[in-house]
């Protein structure tokens, strides 16, 4: 594959109340997906992966990352609270 074909693909983005307690933002592509040697929940990524697992945990969500069939998905899951609710 060229470069350009490596940078073409489909990025889809979900959001959706899981139940009356939590809600579900979920990223999927269809790219080269998650890099070789490191597990989907591995804790030594890179800064981006660190920074999202950072914030998840300050507001008390959790983060996931898979591998597909055709690249990656990544999940976070919300406790939806009053104050999440009335959040400026």
């Amino acid at each position: 594959m060229t470069p350009d074909e490596l940078k073409r693909g489909t990025m889809r983005v979900n959001c959706a109340r899981e139940s009356d307690e939590v809600l579900v933002l979920s990223v999927e592509d269809d790219g080269a997906g998650l890099v070789d040697g490191v597990a989907p929940t591995h804790k030594g990524g890179g800064f981006g992966m660190k920074m999202i697992e950072g914030l998840a945990t300050q507001i008390g969500a959790r983060f996931e990352q898979t591998r597909t069939n055709l690249g990656s998905r990544s999940v976070v899951r919300l406790p939806i609270t009053t104050s999440t609710l009335s959040a400026k």
